[in-house]
């Protein structure tokens, strides 16, 4: 069985962040892959990594992404 690494994402990472969101969200929904495919979610990453508005952690098995998990401060009545 191989290892699973979890490590912070940087700022230079937008583009994997980015890439595993689309997989997600196209998974979720195929028929979206061309709106997704325009929303330039690398635009979208880059800048939230940037401002440190999201936290992102990517996944690696045997060195190939897997995984991304992405992490937002925000209130709610609940929490």
């Amino acid at each position: 069985m191989a290892e699973i690494s979890i490590t912070e994402a940087s700022v230079d990472d937008y583009r994997q962040v980015s890439a595993l969101v689309v997989e997600l969200l196209v998974e979720l929904d195929p028929q979206a892959a061309e709106e997704v495919a325009a929303e330039g979610l690398d635009r979208v990453a880059q800048q939230l990594l940037s401002n440190g508005n999201i936290w992102a952690f990517l996944a690696r098995e045997d060195q190939h992404l897997v995984g991304v998990i992405t992490l937002h401060q925000c209130a709610a009545i609940y929490a």
